[in-house]
């Protein structure tokens, strides 16, 4: 499963996480990390799954891009009939 832990994000978010040039999409499902001395760079816990197809097993601690995707705007039909 590609889930992750995030102290702020809201249950069920869909975020983008990529290293390098690999990218996996996660839903939060846990809060966390919480370690001492966190700084503020280490925000996101992944899972096994999701560390593995980011090929990240051996590193442990990576610094990653994440971002939440923005939705897609609906067709302009869907928009007009719903005005209707």
């Amino acid at each position: 499963e590609f889930v992750a832990a995030h102290r702020t994000m809201r249950f069920h978010t869909i975020l983008h996480v990529c290293l390098r040039r690999q990218c996996v999409s996660v839903v939060v499902k846990d809060r966390g990390p919480y370690l001492a001395k966190m700084d503020i760079e280490r925000r996101i816990d992944l899972s096994y799954g999701a560390a593995r197809a980011l090929g990240m097993l051996y590193d442990g601690r990576q610094r990653v891009r994440v971002s939440v995707p923005m939705p897609k705007p609906k067709p302009e039909i869907e928009t007009k009939l719903a005005h209707e």
